[in-house]
C-alpha cells in the first residue's frame, strides 16, 4: 500500500518526466500543493498537482500507469524530523527532512544539504531515511553519480506575488517586486515552509512557500540552493519500506520492572529510529540495570537509570527484564506447593504452616548475601525466608498517590466496545480486566450479569486492583453496596497494600468511605508506606472524608512520613480543633479544658515537631497568664499531693475553660456564673493585674490537673515544677530533652519595665552565649513578646521572626533593656529623617524582591537570557533554549506551538 503524500513536500523532474521544460528545467523545484483524488477529471487518483517556483501549475503521475514523475528533494516543509540525529557536517542537531547516513562509518549522519555539498568520503556508501520510522534505502557512492544544482526560490531570489497569494498589497500591489531575505518554518509545526521577503516598498514579511501546501510566491530571477543527487533521491509515491507497525498488545514490561539493553550499540541505533531516537550518552548505560518508569502510548518504555538526571526511551525489543530483589520489593509466593517445596531445601526449608502463604502478596524486608529473601506478608505480618525462586516480583513500590490516581482516571476513561459483550467466550484474565475496567465506568449492570452468575468472582482482580477498589475510587456507592452484598472484602488490598478505604480517600469520596466503614473497612489499616486512609485525606485536604474518619474513630496519632502542617491544610486542622472543643463541652462538669481534653485522650500537646513546648509558640500575653497563673513574689509553694479532680477547680482549669479558641472580639468582657452555660460563652478575661493572686492550695491544684493532663511543666515555672507534678507525670509523655522555657512576660510597656521583669524572672539567659547565626560568644538579644535569647545585635537586626518559634519580632532588647534599633539610623539624623530611612529589613526585602522579579523573567534553562517564547502549557524559555525544545523542560509536554513574547 502506498504511503499518503502530504501536501507541501518540495519536488523536482524524476525518472518517467516527458513534459519538456514545464518546471523551467532540470533541477528547478515545486511544490506539491493537492493531491489527486478518485473520480476527480482535474487531477485523478496516483497524481498530484506541483506549484512550481516559476509559476506555472499542473498535475504530474506519482504511480499513476506506473509512471512516476517526480522525485522528492525536501520535505522539512511537512513536519519531518528526525529528532537526537545531528547532522556531521553543519552540527545541527534534531535533522529537518531526509537523512543519509555512512553505511561503512560508525554513527555519521548527513543532512540532505550537507550530503549534496560532497561533505565526507565520496566513495562510502550511505543509507537515506526519508522519515524517522524508514527501515533506510542503501543508496551506491557519490562517486560517479550525476548531481545537478537546484534552483528556485531560495535566499537572494527577486520574487513577485504567486498563485496562493491572499495578503492584498502587503507587496506594495500587483507587480511589485521583492527579494527573499530567508528560508525558515513555521512555528514548531515545520522547517523551511515560508519565506521572508523585503518588498521594494520597504515593508518586510513572511510568506508561505509549501507550508500546508500554499505557496504565495513565484520567482522572476531564480537562484541555487545546493545540490543533490538525482538517482539517491526518493521517488514520490513510489512505495519505500517502513518499520511494520504492529497491533497493540499487552506490554511483557511493567512499571518498576528492572531492566538492562541485550543489544549491541549498531543494532540498538538502528532499532532506536522513530522509538526515542539514539543519543551517545545512552552508551554510558548499557551495562547498567535500569527502572521502568513508564510505558509510552507507542508501547516503547522509558527507563530511569540510578544516578541519572534522565530517563531514555527504548523498542521494547532492545530490553530484557532482569529479576532481581531489593528491599521494599512487593513479591508474590507462587501457588504450586510441591515445588515451592522443593526449592526450599537448603533456603529456609518447608514447614506445613507455609501452606496458608502461598499466592499471598508480601513485602521483602531483607536480602542475605547468598540471594535468599526474607519476606513479610502484607495481610497478617508473617514472616519466612524464601529461595527467591519461589516468588515472582510484582513491582517496587515507586508508584505514588498522584500515579496512582492518574492511573485511576485512565483506566476508567479507557474507551471500550459494547457494554453488555458477553464474556463466555474470553480467557481468565481477559474477564478479568473487563469486569474491573467495567466497574471503574460504574456500569452496574453489567457487573450484576456477571456476578450474578460467577458469585466467587467478585474479588477478581485486575492490574493488581478489584471491584470494589476501583468503585470507591470512582465513588459509585450503588456498585460498592451492590460489590458487598456479593461478599466482596473490603479490606481487599493492591500490589502497594492500598485498601478499597486508600481508593476512596484518594478519590475523595465520604460517601463511599462511610459504606465501606459501616460494613468492616479497618479504619486504620496502612499500606506499604505505612499510610492510613486519614493521612492521604489530610495530604489531599479533604475534610469532609476526614469527618467520616474521625466519626469511625480513626487514629489521629499514627505517624507517616506526609506531616502535613497547619499551612497546608487549614480546613483539616481547623476541623480538628472544632471537634475538640465540641468533646469538652460534654464534661464540662469536671470543668475540662481543651488541652487537658486532648492529653487525655492520647494527643502529645507538650510536644511538636520543633522538640519544643506548646507553651512556647503562645504569644498572646493574657493567654500565657491565663495558663502559668500570676507570677507570685514567694517562689516557695507547698505542695499537696491529696487534689483530685473531683474537687472545686483550680486558676488554671478555670482559665483555659474560659479559653475561646475562636475568639470574636478581645474587647469582650462576658461576665456570668460558671455553670454549665459557662463552657459556651466567649470569655475575654481582663489584663493579669486584675487577676487575683491564686492561694498556695489552688496552684497546686493546678499542677497536680497539669500532670494528670500529661503536660510537663516549664522548669522556669516553677508554680507547676513541684513533687506532685514530677510523680503525678502522664505514662504518655516520653522524656525529651529541652530548652528552659521562657517566663511569662508582663504587661509592662516601657523598655525599664521589660528589663526589670527580665531580670526578676527565672529561666532568662543573662550571660553571654553563642550565636545561632554568626557562632560567636556574643551577648544576646531578648526578642518580644516571645523572649527568645537567640541571636546577637548585629544578626538580629535583619530577623522578621523567631527562629526558634515563628513568631513575629515586635521589638529588640538587649541585656540592659533598651530597645534596639536599626543601625543605618544615624544618630545625628532628625526623628523625620530617621522615619524616612528604610530599615536593613526593609531594604533587605526589596533586594529579594528584585531578585525574584529578575529571576522570573530570566529563562529557567540557561539563567542568562530574559524569557521570550511561550508555550501551550504555560512555561516558557528564551527564544535560543526554546528552539531545539521538543518538549517541555518544566512539566515534559510536547511543546505544540511556541508564542513569541514582546
Amino acid at each position: 500500500m502506498r504511503a499518503a503524500i502530504p501536501p507541501g513536500v518540495r519536488v523536482v523532474r524524476g525518472p518517467n518526466w516527458i513534459w519538456s521544460n514545464q518546471d523551467d528545467g532540470e533541477g528547478h523545484v515545486g511544490t506539491v500543493c493537492e493531491i489527486g483524488r478518485c473520480g476527480s477529471t482535474h487531477s485523478p487518483e496516483n497524481t498530484v498537482v506541483v506549484n512550481w517556483d516559476s509559476g506555472h501549475r499542473t498535475n504530474y503521475r506519482v504511480g499513476y500507469q506506473n509512471q512516476y514523475d517526480l522525485i522528492i528533494v525536501d520535505n522539512a516543509q511537512v513536519g519531518v524530523r528526525h529528532s537526537n540525529v545531528v547532522c556531521d557536517g553543519c552540527a545541527k542537531a534534531g535533522i529537518a527532512g531526509i537523512v543519509f547516513k555512512c553505511a561503512q562509518c560508525t554513527n555519521y549522519h548527513l543532512c540532505a544539504y550537507c550530503y549534496g555539498g560532497n561533505l565526507h568520503n565520496l566513495e562510502h556508501p550511505f543509507v537515506r531515511y526519508t522519515t524517522p520510522t524508514s527501515l533506510g534505502v542503501r543508496v551506491p557512492p557519490r562517486k560517479g553519480s550525476q548531481r545537478i544544482q537546484l534552483r528556485g526560490i531560495f535566499v537572494g531570489s527577486k520574487v513577485v506575488r504567486g498563485p496562493d497569494w491572499e495578503w492584498n498589497d502587503q507587496d506594495g500591489g500587483e507587480g511589485k517586486t521583492g527579494r527573499v531575505m530567508e528560508i525558515r518554518g513555521w512555528d514548531n509545526e515545520s522547517c523551511r515552509s515560508v519565506a521572508n521577503v523585503s518588498w521594494v516598498t520597504g515593508s518586510t514579511n513572511v510568506y508561505r512557500l509549501g507550508h500546508k501546501g500554499n505557496v504565495d510566491l513565484k520567482y522572476i530571477a531564480a537562484t541555487c540552493g545546493g545540490q543533490y543527487y538525482k538517482d539517491h533521491m526518493p521517488v514520490l509515491g513510489q512505495p519505500e519500506e517502513q518499520q511494520p507497525i504492529v497491533a497493540m498488545v499487552k506490554p511483557s514490561f511493567s512499571v518498576g520492572d528492572r531492566v538492562k539493553v541485550c543489544l549491541e550499540v549498531d543494532a540498538l541505533m538502528k532499532l532506536q529510529q522513530g522509538h526515542g531516537g539514539w543519543n551517545p550518552r545512552m552508551v554510558e548505560h548499557l551495562a547498567k540495570l535500569g527502572t521502568v518508569h513508564r510505558i509510552t502510548e507507542k508501547g516503547d518504555i522509558r527507563v530511569q537509570y540510578e544516578n541519572c538526571p534522565n530517563r531514555w526511551t527504548f523498542h521494547p525489543a532492545a530490553l530484557v527484564k532482569v529479576v532481581s530483589f531489593r528491599v521494599g520489593d512487593l513479591v508474590t509466593i507462587i501457588s504450586d506447593a510441591q515445588k515451592v517445596q522443593q526449592l526450599q531445601k537448603g533456603h529456609g526449608e518447608w514447614i506445613d504452616i507455609m501452606r496458608y502463604a502461598l499466592g499471598k502478596l508480601c513485602k521483602v524486608v531483607k536480602v542475605y548475601s547468598d540471594g535468599d529473601l526474607r519476606i513479610q506478608q502484607l495481610d497478617d505480618g508473617f514472616e519466612w525466608t524464601l529461595n527467591p525462586k519461589c516468588v515472582k516480583l510484582e513491582r517496587s513500590p515507586l508508584a505514588t498517590a498522584a500515579e496512582r490516581s492518574n492511573s485511576m482516571m485512565d483506566l476508567s476513561h479507557r474507551r471500550t466496545d459494547h457494554v453488555m459483550t458477553p464474556l463466555s467466550g474470553l480467557s481468565g484474565s481477559s474477564v478479568a480486566d473487563k469486569l474491573v475496567r467495567e466497574a471503574a465506568q460504574g456500569h452496574l449492570d453489567f457487573v450484576k450479569q456477571y456476578l450474578d452468575v460467577n458469585p466467587s468472582q467478585v474479588d477478581v482482580m485486575s492490574g493488581g486492583k478489584a471491584c470494589i477498589q476501583v468503585a470507591s475510587h470512582q465513588g459509585f456507592v450503588e456498585l460498592v453496596n451492590y460489590l458487598i452484598s456479593k461478599g466482596a472484602n473490603v479490606n481487599v488490598v493492591d500490589k502497594e497494600g492500598d485498601s478499597a478505604l486508600h481508593y476512596a480517600a484518594f478519590g475523595n469520596q465520604p460517601e463511599t468511605m462511610r459504606v465501606l466503614l459501616e460494613n468492616g473497612a479497618a479504619v486504620n489499616f496502612l499500606n506499604s508506606s505505612h499510610c492510613s486512609a486519614l493521612h492521604i485525606c489530610a495530604h489531599k485536604k479533604t475534610p469532609h472524608c476526614v469527618r467520616e474518619l474521625l466519626q469511625h474513630n480513626a487514629n489521629v496519632n499514627i505517624q507517616d512520613s506526609y506531616e502535613p502542617s497547619q499551612e497546608d491544610a487549614p480546613e483539616i486542622h481547623k476541623f480538628f480543633v472544632s471537634l475538640a472543643q465540641t468533646s469538652v463541652r460534654s464534661e464540662d462538669r469536671l470543668m475540662y479544658s481543651v488541652l487537658i481534653y486532648l492529653s487525655r485522650h492520647g494527643c502529645r500537646v507538650e510536644l511538636n515537631n520543633a522538640n519544643a513546648s506548646i507553651f512556647e509558640w503562645i504569644t498572646d500575653r493574657n493567654i500565657r497568664q491565663l495558663i502559668f497563673g500570676q507570677q507570685t513574689e514567694d517562689s516557695a509553694v507547698t505542695t499537696t499531693t491529696t487534689t483530685s479532680t473531683s474537687e472545686a477547680p483550680t486558676p488554671l482549669q478555670r482559665n483555659m475553660h474560659a479559653l475561646d479558641i475562636n475568639p470574636v472580639d478581645e474587647g469582650f468582657v462576658v461576665v456570668g456564673d460558671a455553670g454549665e452555660d459557662a463552657a459556651a460563652t466567649t470569655l475575654t478575661l481582663p489584663p493579669p493585674p486584675m487577676q487575683p493572686k491564686p492561694s498556695e492550695a489552688t496552684t497546686t491544684a493546678a499542677a497536680a490537673s497539669a500532670a494528670a493532663a500529661g503536660l510537663q511543666p516549664s522548669p522556669a515555672n516553677k508554680k507547676l515544677n513541684s513533687d506532685a507534678t514530677c510523680s503525678a507525670a502522664s505514662p504518655q509523655v516520653a522524656p525529651r530533652k529541652k530548652a528552659p522555657k521562657p517566663p511569662v512576660p508582663t504587661t509592662g510597656t516601657t523598655a525599664v519595665d521589660s528589663s526589670a521583669s527580665a531580670a526578676a524572672l527565672p529561666g532568662i539567659i543573662t550571660g553571654q552565649l553563642e550565636c545561632i547565626v554568626c557562632n560567636e560568644p556574643l551577648q544576646l538579644v531578648s526578642f518580644e513578646p516571645c523572649l527568645h535569647q537567640i541571636a546577637c545585635e548585629e544578626c538580629s537586626i535583619r530577623m522578621k521572626k523567631c527562629l526558634r518559634c515563628g513568631v513575629a519580632i515586635e521589638r529588640r532588647l538587649d541585656a540592659n533593656g533598651r530597645q534596639i534599633v536599626s543601625q543605618q539610623l544615624s544618630s545625628t539624623s532628625s526623628p523625620s529623617d530617621q522615619a524616612r530611612l528604610p530599615s536593613g529589613d526593609l531594604l533587605r526585602y526589596l533586594e529579594n524582591k528584585v531578585q525574584e522579579f529578575e529571576e522570573s523573567h530570566f529563562c529557567g534553562i540557561c539563567m542568562e537570557r530574559k524569557r521570550d517564547v511561550a508555550f501551550l502549557c504555560g512555561h516558557g524559555a528564551c527564544s535560543h533554549c526554546a528552539e531545539t525544545l521538543r518538549t517541555c523542560h518544566m512539566c515534559r509536554k510536547t511543546i505544540l506551538k511556541k508564542i513569541n513574547l514582546y
